[in-house]
């Protein structure tokens, strides 16, 4: 079936966001005398974006590049400088945990505000309220203060309604990074069953997920869309001390880190490596990203290069890294 002139759920046209940053605090007499200083950032620089209706589309990069500020004016939290925002559909946003809820509101009451707030009747959210409950799992905290739970908590209530509210779009900023792992799993389910049935728009770090269950990934580098998204070179131009999340892919590295895990990788300085740290590396002649325990440490003219090897010493994979192919350090691994 051809696709209509209005088949699309979101489309920016041009769309540019900027704003003022102050580099010292502002003060009466330097507010008088003219000495505050400020400057002009934009995070969103000339977007052009079509999210066409049952596209998951995953967005990339390093924090600062703009990922939440293009969900936030997507969401109509946050109105662009310039350009031109369509929305063609009901959208629920998953951004800040706290947007509709109330602080000294139970838990309970929270669900019947922010039901109303996503679109829902009274009838309506009396009716799902079960679904919520059971999928938000927060137990008897459903009778305490909101200002009481944990972000993770705030994260499974504020997900629980938005799935019940029958939204056709979905935004999402950094899912599987803020709540906790056994929820993330149970939240990924379900976002496998809704594939079918709703739009999705995804900010996350956990690359694996993206990757593999967006229909189209984009990335985001100071404030401009890059596509294609090329998954090799997002590796390496991600800055010092950023993180993502990935999932093994292989045995090579039993028993210390097995195939099915998830791992936490940070862009730590290459000069700061020492002998025994697993760390993330590329090699041209593969097309996968190689997770390798450094072993020996040797100088080559003035430039340092580690010779690694899987945790599967009785394979064969003596491999060398050096400044150029190495991608990150890990620094937590998940069963």
């Amino acid at each position: 079936m051809s696709r209509g002139k209005d088949d699309f759920a979101v489309r920016l046209t041009r769309v540019c966001k900027k704003y003022t940053v102050s580099h010292q605090k502002p003060s009466l007499v330097g507010n008088i005398l003219g000495q505050r200083k400020e400057e002009e950032f934009w995070a969103l620089k000339d977007i052009n974006l079509v999210v066409k209706k049952g596209d998951r589309v995953g967005i990339v990069g390093p924090n600062g590049a703009g990922k939440t500020t293009l969900l936030k004016i997507v969401a109509g939290i946050t109105q662009p400088t310039s350009g031109e925002v369509e929305v063609n559909g009901k959208l629920v946003s998953l951004i800040n945990f706290s947007a509709g809820f109330h602080p000294e509101l139970t838990g309970e009451e929270n669900i019947f505000l922010n039901g109303v707030l996503a679109g829902m009747s009274k009838k309506v959210i009396r009716k799902k309220y079960k679904q919520v409950l059971e999928f938000a799992d927060i137990g008897e905290f459903i009778d305490a203060p909101f200002f009481t739970y944990s972000d993770g908590m705030k994260f499974r209530l504020a997900f629980a309604v938005a799935v019940a509210s029958g939204c056709e779009i979905l935004a999402i900023d950094e899912i599987f990074m803020s709540s906790d792992l056994d929820f993330s799993d149970k939240s990924y389910s379900l976002l496998k069953e809704l594939q079918k049935k709703k739009t999705m728009i995804i900010s996350s770090h956990n690359i694996n997920f993206l990757y593999k269950f967006c229909t189209r990934t984009v990335r985001i580098k100071k404030g401009q869309i890059h596509e294609p998204f090329e998954l090799l070179q997002f590796f390496l131009d991600f800055p010092k001390g950023e993180e993502f999340i990935t999932k093994v892919a292989s045995n090579s590295m039993y028993p210390a880190v097995k195939k099915g895990d998830r791992i936490k990788i940070r862009k730590e300085p290459y000069e700061s490596l020492e002998i025994g740290d697993v760390v993330a590396f590329y090699l041209e002649n593969i097309s996968e990203i190689v997770l390798h325990r450094l072993v020996q440490k040797q100088q080559k003219k003035k430039a340092s290069i580690y010779l690694t090897r899987g945790d599967n010493w009785f394979n064969v994979d003596d491999w060398y890294v050096d400044k150029k192919n190495y991608i990150g350090k890990v620094v937590g691994i998940y069963n």
